[in-house]
Parts: C-alpha cells; structure tokens; sequence
C-alpha cells in the first residue's frame, strides 16, 4: 500500500515524498530528521477513493427565449383575457365551449331532500326529478 511522508522545508515550503511500502515512508521521514533537520514530517497511508462520473443536464430559459408581451391588443387577446381560469372551476377546453352557447351557464346544485307528494315513491331515485338523476334533463 503506498504511503505519503508530507514535511516542511528549512525554508517553509511544502515537501512531499511517495513512499511504496511503510518502511520506505520510514526511511525517508529518518534521512530528513538526519541529514536534512527537519524537525515536523508526517506519514499518511494512501487509499484510493472510488469514484465515479455522471453525466448530468441542467435546462436554463435564456431572456431572449421568454415570450415577450404583445405590443397591440386584438381580439385574440380580449377572447383569452375572458375566459375563466382554472381555479374558477371550469376548465380552459369548457370555457371555450361555453362562449359559443347562446345561454348563460347556470351553476347545478345538488340535489336536497324534497318533499314529495302524497302518493308517490320518494325513495326511490327514479321517481325524483332532480337535475343530477334526471337523465339528459335541462334544468
């Protein structure tokens, strides 16, 4: 396993020396305190780190690719201004729809209990005629 001996110069500069085996490391870290008067050395034990590369994408909008506002107001704009959004209920495809009706879009209420008269099956869904049982009913 290889060994790092890491050391300051005399003079203060950084010293590095691969060593290929501990012993080696020890070698060197005694020729530097013997011939050379370094007094600091350290030896590290050297692992390698798996790692590994991946490909990565990141998408960025530009300014000159953002849709700029439209400088005159037609029609076209006045059609999409009107139309409700989707917090409102109705779906864009829906409200498209209701603009080409001729009458209003009226809100449906769910159906409450009724009274019924005197006579006929109230129980029963058939015999009510509310606007969400009523099969094809305009109410």
């Amino acid at each position: 396993m290889p060994h790092m001996v890491v050391f300051r110069t005399n003079e203060g500069k950084p010293g590095y020396h691969w060593a290929e085996t501990l012993d080696d490391a020890v070698r060197f870290v005694e020729h530097l305190r013997n011939n050379e008067q370094v007094a600091e050395s350290k030896v590290y034990r050297m692992n390698e780190v798996p790692i590994e590369f991946k490909v990565m994408y990141k998408v960025e909008v530009s300014g000159a690719a953002a849709p700029a506002p439209a400088e005159d107001s037609g029609p076209a704009d006045a059609v999409s201004a009107a139309q409700p959004s989707d917090s409102e209920g109705i779906s864009p495809r829906n409200a498209s729809l209701a603009e080409n009706r001729a009458e209003p879009l009226r809100p449906t209420t769910a159906p409450g209990p009724t009274a019924a008269p005197t006579g006929t099956a109230a129980s029963s869904p058939v015999g009510q005629t509310g606007g969400r049982f009523g099969l094809f009913s305009r109410t």
